[in-house]
């Protein structure tokens, strides 16, 4: 597996110029993303390779759906729009972009899970639909389908929170992370040893759009075990 994928390297790095910039860069990307996959598999990371091979997913759905428009346009013309298009439209603002007071929401929990809260479990309770019909969770247009849907997450300390779906899968995924980040600097500070005390500081960057597509969203919420009553009775 190592020599073909070493072989599809070489093939991309050759002929990948031959197609026009939004081509090639999604090309890339998915094969960036499935680099990573290997990298967080190798290393025991199974989690956050979960999260990684529903990006790849996304990613290579992304490419099979702009081929498939590649093959229904007209050839010459599909060629000549994609190569001389002086710029590429911008893409639409995300409809499930939340606000600064939703995301301020977020963190507060995801700070209280990590602190005070960080020894006893927490209960998200979901909507009458998912608890009628769980396999809802597994379905592809499981966005669609819960889109309009309210979850209620309640902490032990009685700290409760309606959360949307993308609320609650941005929630999961900075929960995951968090435990991510924390192991591995753990692991890092463990080997270096330093003396005296030390502060960390740890960014990343994330996407709501890219948590909010099928793949991704479907292996976020398989994350969570739901309570047995809804958030809506």
């Amino acid at each position: 597996s190592e020599a073909s994928f070493r072989d599809a390297e070489a093939k991309f790095a050759a002929c990948h110029f031959r197609f026009p910039d939004g081509i090639s860069r999604a090309i890339r990307a998915c094969h960036e993303s499935l680099s990573e996959l290997g990298r967080l598999v190798n290393e025991g990371l199974f989690d956050k390779a979960d999260l990684q091979l529903a990006h790849f997913r996304d990613e290579y759905k992304r490419i099979t759906d702009m081929a498939r428009g590649w093959r229904l346009a007209a050839p010459f013309e599909g060629i000549r729009q994609r190569l001389f298009s002086k710029r590429e439209p911008q893409a639409p603002k995300s409809a499930f972009e939340l606000t600064q007071g939703e995301l301020d929401g977020i963190l507060e929990l995801v700070y209280k899970r990590a602190t005070t809260e960080a020894s006893n479990p927490f209960v998200v309770h979901p909507p009458k639909i998912v608890i009628d019909d769980p396999a809802v969770l597994k379905r592809d247009n499981v966005v669609d389908v819960l889109t309009d849907s309210v979850f209620s997450v309640v902490f032990q300390d009685g700290t409760a929170r309606l959360m949307s779906l993308p609320e609650l899968i941005t929630f999961t995924y900075l929960l995951i992370v968090y435990a991510l980040q924390t192991a591995e600097l753990d692991a890092m500070v463990k080997a270096a040893r330093p003396q005296g005390k030390r502060e960390f500081n740890v960014k990343f960057q994330f996407s709501i759009q890219q948590l909010m597509q099928p793949e991704m969203a479907k292996t976020l919420l398989d994350k969570i075990a739901f309570a047995d009553t809804p958030s809506d009775a």
